[in-house]
């Protein structure tokens, strides 16, 4: 895809739509549209003498690319994506990560809100309470925050260091390990 903004029509549409090869189809009610966003086909038609197919399209959505992944916003005429980045494409640079790849995809069903699973793999102020087995290789309270945009933040956490909550190990230990 080009660099900066296009435009594609998002193909939701009151229920949640189902991609097709050549068009979008609502799994529920089979209304179907076609790629560009017109409307293709509607069960009984007739019901719906009253409208006409403009009243069917599918609202455009703007699209952009950074680093490989595809951004969709609902609102077309919202910042550009850079606007909203604002300092993370210059933290994430050295990564490459329009060559990455997901390898294995491990799917888990959490009976929680899904921040609340997320932040607990992402924060390690828990740890010391949660995982206290942790603590001789993460140094937990060494962890640093920073907030570095309105839209950035970022955690960094010591690891292969023991937590400064316990005493560290013995010379001996370290070495033998």
């Amino acid at each position: 895809m080009p660099p900066g903004p296009s435009r594609s029509r998002r193909p939701v549409f009151r229920n949640e739509t189902t991609p097709l090869r050549e068009k979008f189809r609502c799994p529920y009610h089979a209304w179907t549209w076609n790629l560009e966003g017109s409307i293709k086909f509607v069960p009984c038609r007739s019901d719906f003498s009253h409208a006409n197919d403009d009243e069917f399209q599918l609202p455009q959505a703007r699209i952009e690319c950074w680093q490989g992944f595809v951004f969709r916003n609902p609102d077309i005429n919202a910042d550009p994506l850079s606007e909203f980045l604002q300092v993370l494409p210059r933290h994430l640079d050295g990564y490459q990560l329009d060559r990455c790849f997901k390898a294995p995809h491990i799917h888990k069903v959490v009976a929680c809100n899904w921040k609340v699973a997320l932040e607990a793999f992402m924060e390690s102020y828990h740890v010391i309470a949660t995982h206290p087995q942790l603590l001789t290789f993460m140094g937990d309270a060494n962890a640093q925050y920073d907030i570095l945009s309105d839209h950035v933040s970022r955690s960094i956490t010591a690891n292969a260091s023991h937590s400064p909550h316990i005493a560290p190990p013995p010379e001996q230990q370290v070495m033998k390990a």
